[in-house]
């Protein structure tokens, strides 16, 4: 018996390039920035406890790695330029 040929589930094109007017990755990076500004001045001035510094600049650094790998397929904004940018000087 044979079988029929399935056809692969495919990924709508409208969702395979840069996001239009709301910019989930600029939202991004701009939460890892704010992430390791916050989590400094927690250690340094507010003498929170060296763990959860050291959490919260980690999940910044994931937070950043997803930024820089979108900017390397050219997703990450819809300016070439600005993906440049994005994976080329944030790290």
């Amino acid at each position: 018996m044979v079988s029929e040929a399935v056809k692969p589930l495919t990924v709508p094109k409208e969702f395979l390039g840069p996001p239009g007017t709301l910019n989930p990755t600029l939202l991004m990076f701009l939460a890892a920035v704010l992430m390791v500004m916050a989590s400094a001045a927690g250690y340094w001035l507010w003498h929170v406890p060296d763990w959860c510094c050291f959490v919260a600049n980690t999940m910044a650094l994931h937070i950043v790695g997803t930024v820089i790998h979108d900017a390397s397929h050219n997703v990450a904004h819809r300016n070439r330029i600005m993906n440049a940018i994005w994976g080329t000087v944030v790290p």
